[in-house]
């Protein structure tokens, strides 16, 4: 059995908490935000737990973990979020209380609504200058949203269409108007969201046929007109686990 990560807490820090990761054996992460592995390769023979190293993305801690000779990548909030409280549930996304992205300890975590997570953004003063269109990886405006809102309010201008008006993915066109995106444009007087296709059990079979063919994930989201995020419930499906008391 691989000896238990045991980092050393400075003064006052009570004791962390460790859990392995649903769905990758031989990982764990602590309700510090720290990550582990025990996974076997030439810097680590015996298997012991060994913290691992983030990367960041846009600020976002992130790790590699392999699974059946697959690599995949994993933010460690989402990671401590899964193991800590349970899966992400339907249009919601994880919030960082303090509006820090690299703090991934679980007191900072919680999962919410779009709204609430742009509310937090707005406290913390970290949606100034990265709102809409001025958001550097934005690809649309203001005006372009509400002329897109507009378009969906029209016989005949379906999701693909304005997505190919627009030069942007089906999925992109779906998470605005369904407000999951660009929530401060407000909706013009009339407007009714489309709602979340509802997905039967041969539409569950055909997507994980998909994922054997290579598809990724938003390529089936756009073909089935969901979010991503529930494709990766239909994948990784949360398992029932009996508290186990970490040796």
């Amino acid at each position: 059995m691989p000896h238990e990560p045991t980092p050393s807490l400075p003064f006052g820090q009570t004791a962390v908490r460790y859990k392995d990761v649903p769905g990758f054996p031989g990982y764990r992460v602590g309700d510090d935000g720290s990550a582990w592995s025990c996974r076997k390769h030439p810097r680590n023979r015996k298997g012991r737990w060994i913290q691992m190293t983030p990367h960041f993305d846009k600020g976002y801690p992130l790790i590699y973990v392999y699974r059946d000779g697959r690599r995949y990548s994993r933010k460690i909030h989402t990671l401590v979020l899964n193991t800590f409280v349970g899966p992400c549930p339907i249009g919601m996304q994880c919030r960082h209380l303090n509006g820090q992205p690299a703090d991934s300890r679980l007191t900072n975590l919680r999962w919410g609504t779009p709204k609430e997570n742009m509310a937090d953004a707005v406290s913390h003063g970290t949606l100034i200058g990265r709102r809409g269109r001025l958001n550097p990886w934005a690809k649309l405006t203001d005006i372009e949203i509400l002329k897109i809102k507009h378009l969906w309010m029209t016989k005949g201008f379906t999701t693909r269409r304005i997505a190919g008006m627009f030069g942007v993915s089906r999925t992109t066109i779906l998470e605005i108007l369904q407000g999951r995106s660009w929530i401060h444009v407000e909706n013009p007087p009339g407007f009714v969201a489309p709602k979340q296709r509802k997905l039967t059990e041969e539409d569950r079979r055909e997507i994980l046929r998909l994922i054997t063919k290579k598809y990724t994930h938003k390529e089936i989201a756009e073909q089935f007109q969901i979010d991503p995020s529930t494709v990766s419930r239909i994948i990784h499906p949360r398992e029932r686990r009996s508290k186990v008391v970490v040796p």
